[in-house]
């Protein structure tokens, strides 16, 4: 088989109940990144600091907060412009709305809770290097 072949096959497609099966890794690896990305931050936040890592941490995530709220407010008012969401038509995803909207919310509480904390666990560890000179100087 030529090498530019392996590139252009095309996947066989699958049953619309196994599609529904599947369950969804992108997106625990998704919260799991941003979450190491929000430890990160606050660790050098609260080491920057130097006094209150916790505070630190928590306005590294409020910042990237109201960075999305910005985006979001930009993306409604594109939708709202050129009807971009209206255009999604998805047959092949077979749940109800509620149960969307279950996942929905589960999901948002996982996106906002767990990079919180993550920021102001980072903001506490970066903060122990402070304490550690300090109890050394005294």
């Amino acid at each position: 088989m030529p090498a530019p072949a392996l590139f252009w096959t095309t996947p066989k497609p699958t049953p619309r109940s196994r599609q529904a099966q599947q369950p969804s890794l992108p997106l625990p690896v998704f919260v799991l990144v941003l979450s190491l990305a929000f430890y990160i931050g606050g660790y050098v936040a609260g080491r920057l600091a130097r006094f209150d890592g916790a505070r630190q941490g928590f306005g590294v995530w409020m910042i990237s907060l109201l960075l999305v709220m910005v985006a979001a407010g930009a993306g409604a008012f594109l939708n709202s412009q050129y009807d971009l969401a209206g255009r999604v038509d998805r047959p092949d995803v077979p749940l109800t709305n509620d149960s969307l909207l279950t996942g929905g919310l589960i999901t948002a509480a996982a996106v906002l809770m767990l990079p919180l904390l993550a920021a102001l666990l980072g903001g506490k560890t970066g903060q122990r290097y402070h304490d550690k000179i300090d109890a050394l100087l005294d």
